[in-house]
C-alpha cells in the first residue's frame, strides 16, 4: 500500500488530478503493460499533454519494473 500511495503522489506531482482519475490511470496502465490504452486516453484523459502522459507512464513503468512498453 505504501508503494501505491507513493506512486499516486508521484503522478500528482506531474499533474493535479483527483484520486479517482489517478487510481484509474494506474489500473489501466498496469493492465496494459505500463502504457495508457489509446481509447482510454481519448475517453478519460484527453486533457493530458503528450509530455504529461509520457512522464506519468514512465512513473508507472519505473515503479512496477515488470511492466515494459512494447511499442
Amino acid at each position: 500500500m505504501v508503494a501505491y500511495d507513493a506512486t499516486k503522489h508521484a503522478l500528482q506531482t506531474i499533474i493535479d488530478m483527483n484520486d479517482r482519475l489517478v487510481d484509474l490511470f494506474i489500473h489501466l496502465c498496469i493492465q496494459n503493460n505500463g502504457a495508457l490504452p489509446q481509447k482510454k486516453r481519448q475517453a478519460d484523459f484527453g486533457f493530458l499533454s503528450d509530455e504529461e502522459l509520457a512522464a506519468m507512464e514512465s512513473v508507472i513503468q519505473d515503479r512496477y519494473g515488470h511492466l515494459r512498453r512494447d511499442h
